[in-house]
């Protein structure tokens, strides 16, 4: 039986990516960089997906810890560097850093710590201290919220604390279902049982050539352009209109999942993918899931879907298996799986404390 808890932790749940504002009456270039989910950004112009890895070793898929930051090569999943002082990927800026949360130390205090690193090779340039509230931690676990948002050499970070009653646990299924907005995963804050619930928030703008930070409030970030949503389409121009199935769009926005639940198969559903500008469906693949984060890629003639699968039991030779959460990379054509990776699991799992 698995049960979630939430005690007073500020935790990494939506991660946000700005690509910069399109022209008036022209079309958006394919996003190069984004999240595709909390712990895990990718650099499409550089073929590299960073992930916040699960400690090897270590019995799964119980465990919570983080065993650091790694850096695959997409197209065949290779290690190209790994980093154990960080432990959640947050974006990379258009001149390659890669902005990631660090792992604390004593030295840290009531501070958030941010590294910038060389997304080539890891290489940590900068140690960045976000100062935060008394009684707020950070954690990569939990339901509160982080949004960074980099522009040129600048970046603009905002958290939202949220804590919780310890005693009353979240209801099962709480997280499972993130909501897309614009191609930038959200996920809304949890429904909890009656108990003593209290929400707080900051937003800081940071320089990255300095490492200054400066606390601004909710007034002046309404006159920061960089702040500025990136996508005004009303929700229903992001559903096509052909398709009556279930939607949701992809992490990088250019394709479309529409759900279609099964009967009598192994699995619960077949998700349909299309493409939006043409409005065809691609690619299809089998899910036990009904929303798991995704976008395609093309390499040559071949179009593979790169997703995150979250822990759950799976049936195999007539068993019911846990696996953990993982980042997978499979054919859209044939639906085999390229490659695929173990990575940190993002929610507590276990018994609550007595």
């Amino acid at each position: 039986m698995k049960t979630r808890i939430h005690k007073g932790i500020l935790s990494a749940c939506a991660i946000a990516l700005l690509l910069g504002l399109a022209e008036a009456g022209h079309a958006q270039e394919p996003a190069q960089r984004f999240p595709l989910s909390p712990g895990i950004v990718v650099d499409r112009s550089q073929g590299t997906l960073f992930v916040m890895d699960a400690p090897r070793g270590v019995a799964q898929p119980a465990s919570v810890a983080v065993g650091g930051i790694t850096a695959l090569q997409l197209q065949t999943g290779e290690v190209l560097w790994q980093e154990s002082s960080a432990i959640q990927p947050l974006e990379v800026t258009t001149n390659n850093l890669l902005m990631s949360v660090a792992r604390s130390t004593r030295d840290d205090g009531n501070n958030l710590p941010l590294i910038v690193m060389d997304e080539k090779t890891g290489e940590i340039n900068r140690r960045i201290l976000i100062p935060l509230e008394p009684g707020v931690t950070y954690s990569p676990v939990g339901n509160s919220q982080i949004q960074l948002r980099a522009a040129g050499n600048e970046a603009f970070l905002t958290w939202q604390f949220e804590s919780v009653d310890p005693y009353q646990a979240l209801p099962t299924g709480t997280l499972d279902n993130p909501i897309l907005d614009g191609g930038r995963n959200e996920i809304p804050p949890a429904a909890t049982n009656a108990g003593d619930n209290t929400s707080r928030k900051g937003m800081f703008r940071i320089n990255l050539e300095s490492g200054e930070t400066q606390q601004i409030d909710d007034v002046e970030a309404t006159n920061i352009p960089e702040l500025a949503a990136t996508d005004a389409a009303d929700v229903t121009e992001r559903h096509l209109p052909n398709v009556s199935l279930p939607q949701y769009l992809s992490a990088d926005g250019r394709h479309v999942v529409a759900k279609e639940r099964t009967k009598g198969a192994e699995y619960r559903y077949l998700m349909r993918v299309f493409d939006r500008e043409s409005r065809q469906q691609i690619g299809e693949f089998p899910s036990n899931e009904a929303y798991v984060p995704f976008y395609v890629e093309t390499f040559g003639d071949s179009r593979q879907i790169v997703l995150e699968t979250p822990s759950a039991f799976e049936l195999q030779g007539g068993q019911f298996v846990e696996v953990p959460r993982q980042v997978r990379v499979m054919d859209l054509a044939t639906g085999e799986q390229i490659w695929s990776r173990r990575i940190a699991e993002r929610e507590f799992r276990g018994q609550i404390p007595p």
